[in-house]
């Protein structure tokens, strides 16, 4: 039996060294030879975990979730590695299913019943992108159903008949997202009666004060939730920030800003970065750009952690100020540096592209402009992303313009209006019409 059990373990690490190299069909040998001396509960979880790990990497969904599945499902282990297992297996299948194909109702409400199976009130899982996306597809699905209506179908597939955060998350997103705020409220206050220092809860409440234009109570909510989730990185936590500065900078007089964000720094110090960088964006979307660029400066010295979310915002601000004052190269160690501390940085990328247009290197423009497009349509992240894409087709239009190429220049600026919200008719007649006004240079 020992000789037996140290096999299964070295034919295991023996999987887990060669994924790490990604050496991946030798890693899937071993892990299965592993399988094949009937390994305990515990050794089934690590070597499901590695199989699924390789498929992953080699882009075969299906074969790595019905590993995470049985990982989850046919080992009796619980505590820390099997709830890594079930977040895993939850994210895993909603990335593959929402990326792949339109989903029915069903088949949404079937996701949502998985979700809801595996969570058990893991705000981790709750809050990863993919399980709000799924919520708003089921939303879209009931927009134009009745309350009633609702909970019969949600009981018809056994849904959020428990007090769980995720059926109270259900609900108050549920009604976000109709508009009734009042009840939107009582979902997430509840929420904060099951776990005080949910950063759900807050990010509701966030929501909620977004939607009144009442953007300081918006800020303390933003910032007990991301006390609550340290230096992770939730999409939901940061959605509407955005919002939230516009609404300052619109209601608060310029003169009076500094004693806005002052106030806000009291009663978060420990988040003055971010403070410093919303004060710098509206000082820059002001063209008070000294103002700006201290701003932008002061938060690189107030970061806390090498490890936070937010640590290439500064580096952007920066990169954009140097860029509309001419300094290009300047500019472009910004940009470079944000995009090392965050490779997947579409504004980072976007403003590389950018940097390569201004000095007209039109090819080294567009690869990083096409690359930026990528990012964005992969983060699914509207609000960070907001207004990059009609630009980014803009100067690829205006590009393909200065090259002579006609054909490609409708193609980008028909893009840059459908991006601007135009109708398919509207849009290509307006990108007609601008290459009209246009002089294009024969190749």
């Amino acid at each position: 039996a020992d000789f037996k059990k140290e096999h299964i373990d070295i034919y295991t690490n023996l999987g887990y060294v060669y994924l790490n190299q990604s050496r991946l069909k030798k890693a899937i040998d071993y892990f299965n030879q592993a399988l094949k001396l009937s390994p305990s509960d515990k050794q089934k979880l690590s070597l499901y975990m590695g199989l699924a790990s390789c498929y992953k990497e080699l882009k075969n969904y299906p074969a790595a979730i019905s590993y995470l599945k049985k990982a989850v499902l046919k080992t009796h282990i619980r505590g820390e590695r099997y709830k890594n297992a079930s977040e895993d297996f939850i994210r895993t299948l909603l990335k593959y299913k929402l990326n792949k194909t339109s989903l029915s109702a069903s088949e949404i409400f079937f996701l949502l019943k998985d979700v809801e199976k595996y969570s058990q009130n893991n705000e981790n899982l709750l809050l990863d992108k993919y399980v709000w996306r799924l919520l708003n597809a089921c939303y879209k699905k009931l927009l134009s159903k009745s309350d009633k209506d609702v909970v019969k179908i949600l009981e018809k597939y056994n849904l959020f008949s428990g007090n769980t955060i995720f059926a109270h998350l259900f609900w108050g997103n549920f009604y976000l997202y109709k508009g009734d705020l009042a009840n939107a409220k009582k979902e997430f206050l509840a929420i904060l009666k099951i776990n005080p220092n949910s950063p759900i809860g807050y990010t509701g409440l966030k929501d909620i004060y977004v939607k009144r234009k009442k953007p300081l109570e918006a800020v303390k909510c933003f910032i007990k939730a991301k006390r609550y989730i340290g230096e992770r990185y939730y999409l939901p936590v940061y959605k509407g920030l955005p919002k939230v500065y516009s609404q300052i900078k619109s209601n608060v007089s310029l003169k009076d800003l500094g004693g806005v964000f002052e106030t806000m720094e009291q009663i978060a110090p420990q988040y003055k970065d971010v403070i410093y960088c919303a004060l710098g964006q509206i000082y820059f979307e002001n063209n008070m750009l000294n103002k700006a660029e201290s701003c932008f400066k002061s938060a690189i010295k107030s970061q806390m952690s090498p490890n936070a979310a937010h640590r290439d915002w500064p580096y952007i601000g920066l990169g954009k100020i140097y860029l509309k004052k001419g300094k290009h190269e300047l500019a472009k160690q910004y940009f470079t540096k944000a995009l090392k501390i965050n490779p997947s940085s579409a504004q980072a990328i976007s403003n590389l592209g950018r940097f390569y247009f201004k000095e007209n290197q039109f090819d080294k423009a567009e690869k990083f402009y096409q690359q930026a497009i990528k990012q964005i349509l992969e983060d699914d992240n509207e609000e960070e992303t907001e207004g990059i894409i009609p630009y980014v087709y803009l100067d690829l239009g205006n590009m393909a313009v200065k090259e002579g190429e006609r054909r490609k220049a409708q193609k980008y600026y028909y893009s840059y209006y459908k991006a601007l919200g135009y109708s398919s008719l509207y849009a290509q007649k307006e990108a007609k019409a601008k290459l009209d006004g246009l002089k294009i240079l024969k190749k």
